[in-house]
């Protein structure tokens, strides 16, 4: 063989080894550098759906369930609920009659939750039982909350409870004086209720902000000694709904539903099942919170049915059977669209001390 054509034979063997091995590494170098250069957009954000929405029932006593107040935590609509029901309240339990006191005492918490979804025809996602006492506790980092008790009670009531402050009709109560307050029953069962759910409601909403960071890590100290239906994982998608509302402040509503007294047992209206949809039925089942023009109500007000236009007590009996509806300034409510006129007043004003 010729030195020619040796030198070309070796220098081709060469290549064949060298390049794919350049050819390599340029490859990764190259790759590496590539995301340095390149816009990154879309990034997912997360955002609430059908799983974020849950309906509560959140109930007290020192022995048993006395005290029942229905909750709606709605991050992918934006709302939450607070709904006071009496323990006298009327109540089917497998298609016979009964108080809602007299199902929780004959077989727990849990037959209260099922007296109601069967009554009401909505669903209640978990339930929880608990001491008035153990409740304040969980409410103890909220600060405290300015409610009207002039709206709720009479003034010889206010004085007995020495709330009765000359000039001065909105009070600032920290969760055990409101537990204490709705302890004393100064109230009449109307206002009762009433006062109840505003009451929950404004320490909702001025402990927003701390929802997601305090009570799930409250309610798991508290599972043992308590009667519920709440798992640990559950808890984790209350803390995400608890996110969710930080992020976006919702629409706040309270009431009770509408019925008469009779007997010293509340027998509950004809549309009390309309209403209850309004308020608890999941978002693609019912639509009223997107189509009855219910809007907002001021940030310092929660919206509920704390007096009429003059700013005077309105019961569900002289409201036409309900209350709880929302401000005037607001619009017309489901209550309305079911026949039972809203009033007018404002919820409790609430801000941290």
């Amino acid at each position: 063989m010729s030195r020619a054509k040796a030198f070309w034979l070796g220098l081709g063997c060469t290549l064949a080894v060298l390049l794919p091995i350049y050819l390599a590494v340029a490859a990764v170098i190259f790759t590496r550098s590539a995301p340095a250069d390149t816009v990154q957009s879309g990034v997912p954000i997360a955002q609430p759906t059908l799983g974020d929405e849950k309906n509560f029932l959140l109930m007290t006593g020192p022995e048993q369930p006395e005290t029942f107040v229905l909750l709606r935590f709605d991050a992918l609509e934006g709302n939450l609920c607070s709904v006071a029901i009496p323990g006298e309240t009327v109540v089917l339990v497998n298609g016979r009659p009964a108080t809602l006191a007299d199902a929780a005492e004959q077989a727990g918490p849990a037959q209260a939750a099922a007296a109601l979804m069967e009554t009401l025809d909505i669903e209640i996602d978990n339930y929880l039982y608990c001491t008035a006492d153990r409740l304040v506790d969980l409410a103890a980092g909220f600060g405290t909350a300015r409610i009207p008790l002039a709206n709720y009670m009479t003034p010889e009531a206010l004085g007995q409870l020495q709330l009765d402050i000359p000039g001065v009709q909105t009070v600032s109560l920290t969760p055990q004086m409101l537990a204490d307050v709705l302890a004393a029953g100064a109230a009449t069962p109307d206002m009762q209720a009433l006062l109840r759910a505003e009451g929950y409601l404004a320490f909702l909403r001025i402990g927003g902000d701390a929802l997601a960071d305090t009570v799930p890590d409250a309610v798991r100290a508290v599972l043992a000694q308590s009667s519920t239906n709440l798992t640990a994982t559950q808890i984790f998608d209350y803390e995400r709904i608890f996110g969710f509302l930080r992020k976006e402040p919702p629409q706040y509503r309270a009431g009770v539903l509408p019925g008469t007294w009779a007997d010293g047992r509340y027998e509950l209206a004809e549309n009390s099942v309309t209403v209850a949809a309004a308020y608890f039925k999941r978002a693609s089942s019912y639509s009223a919170w997107s189509g009855d023009g219910v809007s907002a109500a001021p940030d310092s007000v929660p919206q509920g049915a704390a007096g009429d236009a003059d700013g005077q007590p309105v019961s569900p009996s002289a409201a036409g059977g309900g209350t709880g509806s929302g401000s005037a300034a607001a619009g017309p409510g489901p209550e309305e669209a079911a026949g039972v006129p809203p009033d007018a007043g404002a919820g409790p004003e609430d801000d941290a001390a």
